[in-house]
Order: structure tokens, then sequence, then C-alpha cells
């Protein structure tokens, strides 16, 4: 019988780090972070200049060689390995989802009346922690009901209303292009906002080493977030 090598098990510094990391990784986020993320990349549906980052922020960017960096990526990686799990690293990078629902789910303008006109129209939305917040959506205003609704960006409201009113549907590439970057906008977002909790809570364990990895994961999320949305813009203000 051929005596087979036993895998050798995560060192006691390896548990104790894993430990850790499993912190940061289920904390939930607090209010307060969450609206420091919401004022740098969204306003409203309307781009800004992002405010600069807060001092510590940008103490634990700069803080660390990138064989710093990549050194904690690999004991992240050790970390999920011997949880288990099969995402392994992959749970902190970001994947490119298909077209969503928004452009699959609604045929309206394809059978529309040919004296359809179409508007962005606002309104404002309560979110869960009692603040107001306002979404935008295309409305036909011929027959006041709503084409597509929703949209964190003015400007994607305002594009598509044109577009619609100029005959195309949402099966036209210049339609379907729109509704990708808002797609993309919300998800770079979303991924921003859940680094920067991230990062947070591992200055608050100590763990500089991770607060960097996630710092720059958020800076590149939220660069990701302004792009898409400036090319919204770019898009809209094109139309004429």
């Amino acid at each position: 019988m051929t005596n087979l090598p036993i895998p050798m098990g995560p060192s006691r510094q390896d548990v104790d780090s894993m430990r850790r990391l499993r912190s940061i990784m289920e904390t939930g986020p607090s209010t307060d972070n969450r609206s420091r993320i919401h004022e740098g990349v969204h306003s409203g549906g309307q781009y800004r200049q992002p405010q600069q980052p807060a001092p510590s922020t940008s103490a634990y960017m700069g803080g660390y060689a990138p064989a710093d960096v990549q050194g904690m990526k690999s004991t992240l990686e050790k970390f999920y390995a011997a949880q288990g799990g099969k995402e392994s690293y992959k749970e902190l990078e970001r994947s490119k989802k298909p077209i969503s629902s928004l452009t699959e789910s609604t045929s309206y303008t394809e059978s529309r009346s040919s004296n359809s006109t179409f508007e962005a129209r606002t309104r404002l939305e309560e979110t869960k922690s009692g603040k107001t917040r306002k979404r935008y959506d295309v409305v036909d205003v011929s027959n006041r009901q709503i084409t597509f609704e929703d949209f964190s960006n003015k400007e994607t409201a305002e594009a598509l209303a044109k577009f619609f009113n100029r005959g195309l549907t949402e099966s036209d590439k210049k339609v379907r292009e729109v509704l990708e970057l808002e797609e993309d906008f919300n998800r770079c977002r979303t991924d921003a906002m859940k680094f920067k909790n991230h990062y947070n809570r591992s200055i608050e364990l100590g763990e500089e080493e991770a607060g960097a990895v996630f710092a720059k994961k958020f800076r590149t999320a939220k660069a990701e977030a302004l792009a898409a949305q400036e090319s919204i813009k770019s898009i809209n203000d094109s139309i004429r």
C-alpha cells in the first residue's frame, strides 16, 4: 500500500488570523459608514465631485507597499481554503453580471402607441433609515403608464425618454447601453459601500493590512461607479 502524504492543517497563527478576518467579514455595516459612502458616490442621481477620504483612510491607503497588500491577499486565501469554502478569495472580487431584468422584463415600448410621449419623472422615496432620496422613472404621459422605474441617476431616465421619443425600444443597442451603465453604477456603488465597511471594521480590530486591501478595493469600486455615472451623463448630453 502506498503511503500518501497527510495534508498539513493551518498553523495556530493562521487560525488566529482566520478568526480575526471572519470577525471583519461578518460584522454588519454601521449607519455612519453608509452615509459617508453615499455622499461620495451618489447624491440624488446627480454627479458631483467625490469628497476627499477621511484622513485615516488616506493614511492606510498609502501606508503599505504592494507586497504587503499581496501578502494579505494570500492570508485571506488561506483563510477561505481552511474554512472549506469553494469561493476562496473570489468573495472579495466583483464579477460582471449579465444585463439585469430591467432590460428583459419590460416589453412595453415594443408595442406602444404611435402617439406615445415619454418623460423622465422624479419621485421621493423613504429609505429604511427614515431618510428621503430621489428616484427616477420613465413615464408615457399619453396614458400615464410607467415604462421604466426606480433609477438612481436622473440622466438615465432622461436619456431613455429621449430615445423612446425618437422611436427606439429597449431592444436597441443605445438603450441597452444606458441600462447596462445604470446597472454598473449601482453594482459598483454597492461594492464600494461594502468595502468601506470592511475597511472600517478592519481598523477597529487593528487589522491594518486587511484595511489596506479593503481601502484599495473601495477606491477602485468608487472610481468605477463615478465613471459609469459620467458615461450616462455624456450620453444624455449628446442626445439633442
